[in-house]
């Protein structure tokens, strides 16, 4: 349960930065 907790967590930060990044380069663009 707790690697799976870890995974999740993971997956929430690459989410995150993904979606992140992208609305920075629309925005300035």
């Amino acid at each position: 349960m707790r690697s799976k907790g870890a995974i999740t967590l993971a997956v929430l930060v690459l989410v995150l930065g993904f979606v992140g990044c992208g609305a920075t380069s629309s925005y300035n663009s």
